[in-house]
């Protein structure tokens, strides 16, 4: 092979192997062996679906930026917060075996914690729970549970302790 193919193949497989802002210096240098090809790479990659959702952010106006970036924020602490209420309610279920497991009683109790502006901890469920039984509004087992259902409870929520917190707690 003659040394100027060999040169011309070093020449188109180098740039393969260069980094995005090497293809970049390239291609603004006119001067370059590799300028074609660069230009060529570069063009290629700004085309591409990935350079297109990584750089969307950065032609963004700054206020919408923000309300993305609030909006990402807003969704993972109503995430977190939806969790952290499953996990109070089914450590109040756990605690209260006279409470019966009923979709209108969950209705009852979230109504409740909603028109009294009260957070969904475990303190203030038992507070409704309470209240709307006192009230004859929640539907309740009429002798607790045996002891062997309770316990399975706490088999299939062993770490559901851990997790307690009170109202101050919460998101």
């Amino acid at each position: 092979m003659s040394t100027d193919k060999l040169h011309d193949k070093f020449l188109k497989t180098l740039p393969s192997r260069m980094s995005l802002f090497e293809l970049r210096r390239h291609a603004n240098n006119g001067h370059s062996p590799y300028h074609e090809e660069a230009k060529r790479r570069v063009a290629e990659y700004e085309q591409s679906n990935e350079y297109l959702n990584e750089n969307r952010l950065y032609e963004m106006p700054e206020e919408e930026l923000l309300n993305e970036f609030n909006g990402l924020h807003s969704r993972q602490r109503a995430q977190q917060a939806e969790a952290q209420r499953t996990r109070n309610a089914q450590i109040f279920v756990r605690d209260h075996p006279e409470y019966k497991r009923t979709p209108q009683n969950a209705q009852n109790i979230d109504s409740y914690l909603r028109e009294h502006a009260l957070k969904p901890s475990v303190a203030n469920i038992e507070l409704a729970a309470s209240r709307l039984a006192q009230d004859g509004i929640l539907e309740q087992n009429p002798t607790p549970l045996p002891k062997s259902i309770r316990s399975a409870a706490d088999e299939e929520w062993p770490d559901l302790m851990i997790d307690y917190q009170t109202g101050d707690d919460l998101l």
